[in-house]
Protein backbone atom coordinates (compact mmCIF):
# COMPACT_ATOMS: atom_id res chain seq x y z
CA UNK A 1 0.00 0.00 0.00
CA UNK A 2 2.67 2.48 0.53
CA UNK A 3 4.65 1.59 -2.41
CA UNK A 4 1.39 2.71 -4.71
CA UNK A 5 1.43 5.71 -2.39
CA UNK A 6 4.96 6.74 -3.10
CA UNK A 7 4.38 5.72 -6.81
CA UNK A 8 1.24 8.39 -7.01
CA UNK A 9 3.25 10.63 -5.35
CA UNK A 10 6.09 10.65 -7.38
CA UNK A 11 3.85 11.30 -9.88
CA UNK A 12 1.57 13.68 -8.61
CA UNK A 13 5.46 15.96 -7.88
CA UNK A 14 6.53 14.78 -11.39
CA UNK A 15 3.60 16.48 -13.33
CA UNK A 16 3.70 19.78 -10.58
CA UNK A 17 7.15 20.22 -10.93
CA UNK A 18 7.91 19.06 -13.69
CA UNK A 19 11.67 20.85 -14.14
CA UNK A 20 13.40 20.82 -17.66
CA UNK A 21 16.24 19.36 -18.05
CA UNK A 22 19.52 21.29 -18.27
CA UNK A 23 22.25 18.90 -18.93
CA UNK A 24 23.05 17.04 -22.05
CA UNK A 25 23.73 13.26 -21.06
CA UNK A 26 19.84 12.32 -21.10
CA UNK A 27 20.24 13.22 -24.77
CA UNK A 28 23.39 11.23 -25.31
CA UNK A 29 21.32 8.06 -23.49
CA UNK A 30 18.46 9.08 -25.74
CA UNK A 31 20.12 8.84 -28.84
CA UNK A 32 21.61 5.40 -28.37
CA UNK A 33 18.05 4.06 -27.39
CA UNK A 34 17.02 5.66 -30.61
CA UNK A 35 19.51 4.06 -32.46
CA UNK A 36 18.96 0.96 -31.19
CA UNK A 37 15.18 1.21 -32.10
CA UNK A 38 16.46 2.37 -35.41
CA UNK A 39 18.66 -0.59 -36.32
CA UNK A 40 21.54 1.41 -36.11
CA UNK A 41 23.54 -0.23 -33.43
CA UNK A 42 24.41 0.50 -29.38
CA UNK A 43 26.08 3.58 -30.91
CA UNK A 44 25.82 7.52 -30.72
CA UNK A 45 26.50 7.85 -34.68
CA UNK A 46 25.89 5.22 -36.90
CA UNK A 47 29.27 3.85 -38.12
CA UNK A 48 31.36 5.11 -35.35
CA UNK A 49 31.66 2.31 -32.73
CA UNK A 50 32.15 4.29 -29.32
CA UNK A 51 30.60 3.87 -26.13
CA UNK A 52 29.85 7.27 -24.92
CA UNK A 53 26.94 6.87 -22.55
CA UNK A 54 26.77 7.30 -19.00
CA UNK A 55 23.99 4.41 -18.31
CA UNK A 56 24.26 1.88 -20.72
CA UNK A 57 21.48 -0.69 -19.10
CA UNK A 58 19.27 2.34 -18.51
CA UNK A 59 19.41 2.98 -22.73
CA UNK A 60 18.79 -0.86 -23.01
CA UNK A 61 15.22 -0.60 -21.15
CA UNK A 62 14.42 2.64 -23.12
CA UNK A 63 15.24 1.17 -26.31
CA UNK A 64 13.10 -2.07 -25.57
CA UNK A 65 10.26 -0.10 -23.82
CA UNK A 66 10.32 2.51 -27.21
CA UNK A 67 9.34 -0.58 -29.11
CA UNK A 68 6.14 -0.09 -27.22
CA UNK A 69 6.23 3.70 -26.66
CA UNK A 70 7.91 5.81 -29.40
CA UNK A 71 8.74 8.82 -27.66
CA UNK A 72 11.77 8.04 -25.85
CA UNK A 73 12.68 11.88 -23.53
CA UNK A 74 8.75 11.45 -21.93
CA UNK A 75 9.80 7.42 -21.71
CA UNK A 76 12.60 8.32 -19.94
CA UNK A 77 11.39 11.07 -17.55
CA UNK A 78 8.58 8.78 -16.18
CA UNK A 79 11.17 5.97 -15.87
CA UNK A 80 12.58 8.10 -13.83
CA UNK A 81 9.66 9.30 -11.64
CA UNK A 82 8.64 5.80 -11.78
CA UNK A 83 12.48 5.04 -10.14
CA UNK A 84 12.14 7.66 -7.89
CA UNK A 85 9.25 6.14 -5.68
CA UNK A 86 10.71 3.01 -5.72
CA UNK A 87 13.85 4.43 -4.67
CA UNK A 88 11.56 6.21 -1.65
CA UNK A 89 9.97 2.93 -1.00
CA UNK A 90 13.28 0.87 -0.54
CA UNK A 91 14.56 4.03 2.24
CA UNK A 92 11.06 3.59 3.92
CA UNK A 93 11.81 -0.06 4.08
CA UNK A 94 15.45 0.09 5.25
CA UNK A 95 14.33 2.65 8.04
CA UNK A 96 11.64 0.46 9.00
CA UNK A 97 14.34 -2.51 9.58
CA UNK A 98 15.99 -0.28 11.87
CA UNK A 99 11.83 0.22 13.55
CA UNK A 100 12.52 4.44 12.19
CA UNK A 101 9.39 4.71 10.64
CA UNK A 102 8.81 7.90 10.55
CA UNK A 103 12.27 8.28 9.89
CA UNK A 104 11.63 6.63 6.69
CA UNK A 105 8.52 8.64 6.02
CA UNK A 106 10.66 11.69 5.73
CA UNK A 107 13.30 10.63 3.72
CA UNK A 108 11.15 8.96 1.57
CA UNK A 109 9.01 11.88 1.01
CA UNK A 110 12.56 14.18 1.06
CA UNK A 111 13.70 11.90 -1.74
CA UNK A 112 10.66 12.67 -3.90
CA UNK A 113 10.28 16.52 -3.76
CA UNK A 114 14.21 17.29 -3.77
CA UNK A 115 14.62 18.12 -6.94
Amino acid sequence: MLLAALVVSAFIVASTFHYPLVTDDPFITYRYARNLLDGNGFVYNPGEHILSTTTPLYTLVLAALGLIFRDIPTLGFWLSVLSYAVCAWFIYRIASYFEMRAAGIVGALLTLVAP
